[in-house]
C-alpha cells in the first residue's frame, strides 16, 4: 500500500493505511495482497518513486512505509502477502 494508482498516482500516508486496513477488519477480511516491489527500468521516461533504483540502492522513505505497513497489519490481525517478483511483460 504504498501507492495508489486513482486517476492520480499518489502516496498512501499513514491515515489511509490505517483506515484501510481499519475497513478490512470491519468487514471481516483477514489479509492484503500488495503490489510488487517497484524497480526502476533502463527504459523509466518519468522520476518516480522506487522501492529500488539499482543494486543496493533503494528508498528509505518507501521502506519506512512499508514497515509502517507492517506495524498496522499486526495491530488489525490482518495477514499480508507481500510478491517479490513481477513476471508481467510490461
Amino acid at each position: 500500500m504504498r501507492v495508489v494508482e486513482d486517476p492520480y498516482w499518489h502516496m498512501v500516508d499513514e491515515w489511509e493505511q490505517a483506515d484501510t486496513l481499519r475497513s478490512i477488519s470491519q468487514i471481516g477480511g483477514k489479509a492484503i495482497r500488495i503490489y510488487t516491489f517497484s524497480i526502476k527500468k533502463k527504459s523509466d521516461k518519468q522520476e518516480t518513486e522506487r522501492h529500488i533504483y539499482a543494486p543496493k540502492d533503494f528508498d528509505e522513505e518507501i521502506f519506512r512505509k512499508l514497515d509502517k505497513l507492517l506495524e498496522l497489519c499486526n495491530k488489525f490481525d490482518t495477514g499480508i502477502t507481500i510478491p517479490f517478483i513481477d513476471r508481467c511483460s510490461w
